[in-house]
């Protein structure tokens, strides 16, 4: 029986989902494509009436990961009090509960060092997501040209990707939990300004 539109892009977006959520956790590589359709209840030839290839997959999952991490911002960034929608974006990049769920975190720090040894499909897919978190992050920069607002975007969201990535790393709670205090005190310092102490 020939399947509608509507039910092959559901199964897609299935497959870009699962496979988003497993791979930020175990890496490109400790994912399988025999396991990841068993998952969604296809089987293995059943991907490729999807995707060309798993880089392909890798592709899509960059634009939809970033795409997710670009709502959750927008939606802190909504919800803050005038004047402290930067603090917002730091505090919810930068948090336990960021570092503490990857499968449904930012895809920069979990994927980052795999993309980069891909192929040119999936870093154009990356940067094209990277820059589209950069400009927003730029509209709530308080430098007052385009350029200085585009930069200090770039070393923002240069820190708080790293930061993120640090924190997952190493295996000292305590340090851990440090990396992403110390992170945020000096964002909130160094870009909007202001005290730590007093947001």
């Amino acid at each position: 029986m020939k399947r509608s539109r509507q039910e092959t892009q559901q199964t897609y977006q299935r497959i870009v989902q699962n496979a988003a959520q497993q791979i930020r956790v175990q890496g490109v590589n400790g994912v399988g494509i025999v396991d990841l359709m068993g998952q969604v209840g296809l089987t293995h030839g059943g991907f490729y009436a999807h995707f060309r290839s798993k880089d392909a997959l890798l592709a899509e999952i960059c634009h939809a990961g970033i795409a997710e991490t670009l709502e959750k911002l927008t939606q802190a960034v909504d919800h803050a009090p005038a004047g402290t929608e930067l603090s917002a974006l730091v505090n919810t990049y930068l948090s336990v509960a960021h570092r503490d769920h990857p499968a449904t975190g930012c895809v920069m720090p979990t994927l980052a060092a795999d993309v980069a040894r891909r192929p040119e499909e999936v870093r154009t897919a990356f940067t094209e997501g990277y820059e589209k978190l950069l400009q927003f992050v730029a509209s709530v920069m308080p430098e007052d040209t385009d350029e200085k607002r585009y930069d200090a975007a770039i070393a923002l969201l240069a820190e708080m990707v790293g930061a993120v990535l640090l924190s997952r790393t190493v295996n000292d709670p305590a340090l851990s939990e440090r990396i992403l205090r110390v992170n945020r005190d000096f964002s909130l310092q160094t870009f909007t300004k202001t005290s730590p102490e007093n947001e």
